[in-house]
This record gives structure tokens, C-alpha cells and sequence, in this order.
């Protein structure tokens, strides 16, 4: 049995950024112990669009939950499993808890929680509240009143995952699962490594930062300080995971550890018109070309470079095939070093796209499809058989189903 299984997966990270510039400290361990796949593909542009991919190897369905059918990485082991998933998207509810002995999505597990925080804070962690849109509206204007400056991140810093990771590997579980959030939005010098001279105030950094901007792009220079505050982010993020790497390349299990190093989704900085990663928009090479970096038992294809075209969905079948398990029996997904021909799908609440070998195809809710490239019948038909997720902010709102749906409303009244 190998063991253990390290899932560690980093938000908002592009594939364009994955160097040694934005990960130094990580980077020596990286190309020489890891395998890289530089043509990995999201599941979609978004952390609950990605996420079921790398989790279960499905496209997200519904509220950003897996198909039915599906088993998640951690239900392949009997062994001890935990994970500290440090997002309020990946939450019990949306499956990700499906295998995990002791799982937390916001706040640390419960044996190394130190209780901390306001009331309020302790009070958004118990399960049965947690979930309340009431709840969430009250906590985003309480932090609203109480933090400065006023675009805090609202995750957990590398530190923080890397000392609990640390911590639950001396004496390892079968499977760890472990998020970082410091390249996600709001980017602010607070977690930057040799960042940029910020100028603004910290009033205008927040509303640089606020996800209404998402379709109204600032000028080029407040563009280019984003970026260069988000690589700032990225070194912050890496000096954590470059300390969690060197001190896991140390212990004794590590020649029999299987280490997967994923990415959800990449960040837009107005390419296409836009910021951020809206759930609206076609699922853009900027949004779904991502890291992917798999440390492989017995240094096998270690420091390689794997060109062939891969998807987060091919994650858990790699999981099973180092396990000697069945392979996951979905026919579109293959383990990442499996060559053969791939039809990678990747979502947002609005567009569907399907890539092949040389093209691919975009099918939206309003109903238009573009085609880009050589596309074929397989390819149609697999865009036009995938169903359309519906995911939630987490105000609640499901952003892009509603207009196309008032306009759907008109055009049958006869108004278009």
C-alpha cells in the first residue's frame, strides 16, 4: 500500500506563474522530485466548478456537486483520512467531506483549533448554522465593521496550512488533503514576498479589489499593480508550501509518497474584458490552463516533463492506478501518464467547453455554440450531453442563470 496519498492544491494559481520566479522556494523540489504536466486543463473556472474534477474526476453538476455514481479520492482508502480544505465552497455539503475522517472546510480540525476568534466567529463553525444565507450576510457585514484593512483574506495563510500539515504527517494519515488560499483575491501587500510599492490607499486597493469590477477592468496601471501584488501573493503562498515540501522531502516515507501539486483555476487581469474568475464566462485558457505536478513513488519520472494534454479529472484515476485499484470507470478520464486521447470538459455556470486533440467547442445556456479549431461529432456530442452547473456564490446568488433565464421568459412572451 502506498502511503501516504498528499493532495496539495493551491487556488487561483495560473499556469503562466507556475515558474521559478513566483515559486523559488519550491522550486528546487519541484523539478527534481516531481513530474510536471504543463498541459493540464481545469474542470472549470471557478474553485466549486473545479473542484468535483480534481476531487471525484466529474465535471461540477447542480450547486458545484459531483455526478451521481462517483467516488471521491479519499473513499479509496480504509486507512486514517483528513483534509483541511481552508474554502467555504469545498464544504460538507457539495460532497467533499464523502472518505474523510476528520475533515474541515474554514476553520482548522478540531484537534488542533485553538479556541480563538470572536463569538461570532465560533458561532459560523457549528454544522448546523454554518450554512445559513441569513448567517453568511450577517458574518460579511460584521467582518465588514470589524477588520482593517478592509480587504483582508478571509483564508487561512500558508503558515497556517503548512503547520497543520506538518503536523498531521509526523505520524501520517493514508490520505491528506490540504488547500492554500494566499494567491486568491483580495491581493494585498500584507502577503506579499518582494512585492510592489504600493502607492493607494488602502480604501482604493479595496475597491480595486471588489468583485463588482469583475466585468469593469481598472486602467492598465492599476491593472498591472494587481498582477504584480497577485505574483507577490503567489511568492507568499510558495515560501509556506516551499517550507511544507522540504520538511515533508525529509522524512522516511517520503520515497513511498504519492504528492499531487494542483492548481483549481487560473485569474484574469482584463484579458477578455474582464477580472477576476467570473462564473459567467466562457471557460478562457487564462482560467483553465493550470499547474498540475505529481511527485511519483520510488522517484519515478521524477524532474520529466509530460507533454500530452491533461484534465483535472484524470486525478483520482492516477490515485487508483498507484493503489493497483481499479481504474476510475468513467472512459474519459486516463491516470496522467496514460498518453492516450482525451476529451477534457471544463465549466462555468454559463458555458460548457469541451477540448480535443485539435479544437474544441463551447455550448452556452443562451443557447449559442462557437467552434474553434478541428472539432468532430465526438466532440458535439459530448458538449451537448454535459449538463450545465448552477453554483451558488457565497451571498447565495447564482450569477448568469437568472438573465438568461428572464430572457428566456421574454422571448416565449414574444418580446424578442
Amino acid at each position: 500500500m502506498i502511503s501516504p496519498v498528499i493532495l496539495i492544491s493551491i487556488d487561483t494559481v495560473r499556469q503562466d506563474v507556475f515558474n521559478e520566479k513566483c515559486f523559488p522556494k519550491s522550486w528546487p523540489v519541484i523539478t527534481s522530485d516531481f513530474t510536471r504536466f504543463p498541459n493540464a486543463i481545469s474542470s472549470g473556472v471557478a474553485t466549486p466548478h473545479a473542484f468535483p474534477g480534481i476531487i471525484a474526476g466529474t465535471p461540477a453538476i447542480d450547486d458545484g456537486k459531483f455526478k451521481s455514481g462517483t467516488s471521491t479520492i479519499a473513499e479509496l482508502f480504509d486507512g486514517r483520512t483528513v483534509a483541511f480544505t481552508n474554502n467555504g465552497h469545498l464544504r460538507a455539503d457539495r460532497g467533499y467531506s464523502r472518505g474523510v475522517d476528520d475533515f474541515a472546510d474554514t476553520s482548522l480540525p478540531t484537534h488542533q483549533n485553538k479556541a480563538s476568534g470572536s463569538l461570532f466567529e465560533r458561532i459560523v463553525e457549528i454544522e448546523h448554522v454554518k450554512n445559513s444565507q441569513t448567517l453568511k450576510r450577517l458574518y460579511s457585514w460584521y467582518k465588514s465593521l470589524s477588520e482593517s484593512p478592509p480587504y483582508s483574506k478571509p483564508a487561512k495563510d500558508a503558515d497556517v496550512v503548512t503547520d497543520w500539515l506538518l503536523a498531521e504527517t509526523r505520524d501520517p494519515p493514508e490520505f491528506l488533503w490540504a488547500h492554500y488560499m494566499d494567491a486568491h483575491k483580495p491581493f494585498i501587500p500584507e502577503r506579499a514576498i518582494d512585492g510592489p510599492k504600493v502607492t493607494v490607499t488602502k480604501e482604493k486597493l479595496g475597491y480595486l479589489n471588489d468583485y463588482e469590477r469583475e466585468d469593469d477592468p481598472p486602467s492598465k496601471e492599476h491593472q498591472d499593480l494587481l498582477w504584480e501584488l497577485y505574483e507577490a501573493n503567489v511568492r507568499y503562498l510558495d515560501r509556506g508550501l516551499g517550507r511544507a515540501l522540504l520538511e515533508l522531502q525529509s522524512q522516511d516515507w517520503y520515497d513511498d509518497a504519492l504528492i499531487i501539486l494542483a492548481s483549481d483555476h487560473g485569474e484574469l487581469f482584463g484579458e477578455h474584458g474582464y477580472m477576476w474568475h467570473p462564473m459567467t464566462i466562457d471557460p478562457v485558457e487564462e482560467l483553465i490552463d493550470v499547474p498540475l505536478a505529481v511527485k511519483f513513488p520510488s522517484e519515478n519520472h521524477a524532474g520529466d516533463i509530460v507533454q500530452h494534454r491533461v484534465q483535472h479529472a484524470d486525478i483520482p484515476a492516477t490515485v487508483a492506478s498507484v493503489l493497483d485499484q481499479q481504474s476510475h470507470p468513467r472512459d474519459d478520464t486516463h491516470p496522467l501518464l496514460d498518453s492516450s486521447s482525451r476529451l477534457t470538459v471544463s465549466k462555468s455556470n454559463t458555458s460548457i467547453r469541451v477540448t480535443g486533440p485539435d479544437g474544441y467547442v463551447i455550448k452556452r445556456r443562451d443557447g449559442t455554440e462557437d467552434e474553434y479549431g478541428t472539432v468532430t461529432n465526438e466532440l458535439r456530442e459530448k458538449v451537448r450531453s454535459e449538463p450545465f452547473p448552477s453554483v451558488k456564490t457565497m451571498s447565495g446568488d447564482v450569477r448568469g442563470i437568472d438573465d438568461v433565464q428572464r430572457m428566456e421568459q421574454l422571448e416565449a412572451l414574444g418580446y424578442r
